[in-house]
């Protein structure tokens, strides 16, 4: 836990120079999905390498890396047959196991006793229920994926697979605590379609408008952008002790007086903004994510409340040396 902040500390996560490692594996992430992607259309026909997009999504967005940050990227796939089967996928799905749970209520009484007789008399088996998932879906490529992956990785390396994404871990080829973590999703224009089964639908995110702030920082302020992010990003790690939220970070920024992101002094610029944001109610900020909506109002920022609350209270606490 951080107990006292220095201007030595400030610069040195602000001027930590770690590109060449992370083009490195950048180049080699981006080799990797597209191995498998050509890999998959052979055998999936409307997935083709041309057509897909692999679109940064976190400190792969800004390149603000810092000490443990994931490499997070939506694989987008351009399929409307993908993006029905996977509805139809979890409708079905979602009937069936009420279905099942209504006829298990009903009969496991008079199931179990069956069986014992069955077992008794020496002729009980299992049989196998059929759901008829015979079409294609995300959960499907998510299978395929984590296979082509496995296929092009060294056997030192692992493919990790959730209900939404496949994280790689991979040290003799990407380095020690890095990790890969890939989303299949729905691409539609610029949208990407997320799947979410609990919604039994899709988020859907696009990221022109975070591209156009991006760059409109950039334009302003040169490196010291890049700098102020990686400070917040490593302080609010540091302190909640959860991946840090790039999309929430960067509005934060956005937002901030414009003569605060400006100066030579990175360590003046770091405390300036910090003293601002404590004094400062942050719910009218517009997120950089979605033109037009505030930062608890978005979809991936309006959660984070609790986490920016954290982070603030624990400036009681710490230590801040002026120079």
């Amino acid at each position: 836990m951080i107990s006292t902040i220095t201007k030595k500390l400030i610069e040195n996560i602000a001027y930590s120079d770690t590109s060449d490692f992370n083009e490195n594996v950048e180049s080699k992430t981006y080799n990797l999905v597209s191995l498998a992607v050509d890999d998959l259309e052979k055998i999936v026909p409307y997935i083709t390498l041309k057509s897909c997009v692999l679109q940064p999504i976190n400190e792969t967005f800004n390149s603000a890396y810092i000490p443990g940050s994931n490499y997070e990227y939506f694989l987008g796939v351009p399929s409307p047959q993908l993006e029905i089967n996977s509805l139809t996928y979890s409708n079905s799905w979602a009937k069936f196991k009420k279905k099942l749970s209504e006829a298990w209520i009903q009969s496991s009484k008079r199931l179990t006793k069956k069986r014992e007789k069955q077992r008794k008399a020496g002729v009980y088996q299992e049989k196998n229920i059929d759901v008829g998932l015979e079409k294609y879906t995300l959960d499907n490529l998510l299978e395929d994926l984590q296979h082509s992956f496995a296929k092009f990785l060294s056997n030192t390396s692992i493919v990790y697979r959730s209900s939404n994404s496949l994280r790689i871990v991979g040290k003799d080829e990407f380095g020690a605590n890095t990790q890969i973590v890939i989303y299949p999703t729905i691409l539609e224009d610029s949208d990407y379609k997320f799947f979410i089964s609990r919604k039994k639908g899709f988020d859907i995110y696009n990221f022109e408008y975070r591209a156009k702030c991006y760059n409109e920082q950039l334009t302003k302020y040169g490196a010291n952008y890049i700098f102020l992010l990686k400070i917040f990003n490593y302080l609010f790690k540091e302190i909640t002790k959860q991946p840090t939220n790039q999309v929430f970070i960067e509005s934060l920024l956005y937002n901030c007086p414009k003569e605060f992101l400006k100066g030579k002094d990175v360590y003046d610029c770091f405390l300036k903004i910090l003293n601002y944001l404590r004094v400062t109610d942050i719910s009218d900020f517009n997120s950089v994510l979605t033109k037009g909506k505030k930062i608890f109002d978005d979809l991936t920022t309006k959660t984070y409340l609790y986490q920016y609350s954290k982070f603030l209270k624990s400036f009681d606490t710490i230590n801040i040396l002026i120079s």
